[in-house]
Formats: C-alpha cells, sequence, structure tokens
C-alpha cells in the first residue's frame, strides 16, 4: 500500500474528477434543454475520460486501509458525491430519451407531410383530392 499521504492525495484526485463529472452533467442538462448534440458528444467524452481516470486511480486505493478513520471519511465523502452524479445521470437520460423520441416524433410528421404532398401533386388539374395518408 502506496504511504498515507499518497493515499490522501489519490483520494483528493478521486474527488476533484467527480466534482468535475458533476459539473459536466449539469452542463450536459443545458445542451440537452437546447438541444445542442456538438456540445453534448464534448461533454460526453469528457465525462468518458474522467471515468478512465477515476478507474485507474481506484485500482490503486482498492489497498488502502479500511480501518484508518480519514480512509473512511474519504470513503463517505466519495460516495455521497458519486450518489449525485448518479442522480444527475440518470435526469439527463431520461431528457435525452425525451428529445429523442420528440425527434422521432417530428421525422414522422415530415413523412406523414412528405406522402400528402406527393398526393396532392399527382392530382390531375380540375379533379381535386384530400389526401390524409391514411389510404
Amino acid at each position: 500500500m502506496p504511504p498515507n499521504s499518497t493515499v490522501m492525495q489519490l483520494f483528493e484526485a478521486q474527488h476533484g474528477d467527480f466534482e468535475r463529472m458533476y459539473a459536466l452533467g449539469v452542463e450536459q442538462r443545458r445542451h440537452l434543454a437546447a438541444g445542442d448534440v456538438e456540445a453534448l458528444e464534448t461533454c460526453f467524452a469528457q465525462v468518458h475520460g474522467l471515468m478512465d481516470r477515476i478507474r485507474l486511480r481506484q485500482e490503486r486505493l482498492a489497498d488502502a486501509d479500511a480501518t484508518d478513520p480519514a480512509v473512511r471519511q474519504w470513503r463517505d465523502r466519495l460516495r455521497a458525491l458519486v450518489s449525485g452524479v448518479q442522480e444527475l445521470r440518470v435526469a439527463n437520460q431520461r431528457a435525452a430519451q425525451g428529445l429523442l423520441e420528440r425527434a422521432r416524433g417530428e421525422l414522422r410528421g415530415l413523412g406523414t407531410r412528405r406522402r400528402a404532398a406527393r398526393g396532392y401533386r399527382t392530382a390531375p388539374p380540375g379533379g381535386a383530392r384530400l389526401y390524409d395518408g391514411t389510404r
């Protein structure tokens, strides 16, 4: 196991990365509300980079002495922060699913309007037709 000061530095780095991940989650929520897909993808890539760093650091922290009060305190702080990140992730996922459903609905509407326009375009002059997309 690394020396105690090294372990504390690792926990501080973990905490900083989780805080940054939370901030990126809030930023993702703003991009979802605005429908800014490019910025959303950028945030997503940044979150994945943080996840990789956290995972690698976590392997080094696996041997930390669980009976040490400072280690327990850091783990409790991280647990609370991870819980907040998870809640935000779930909320963002719901918002993204809603955005996807709205986009699908708009695409279905475009298809219906396109078929209706084609139906009117092929009508012979003087022979008006109604086309509602159901026949």
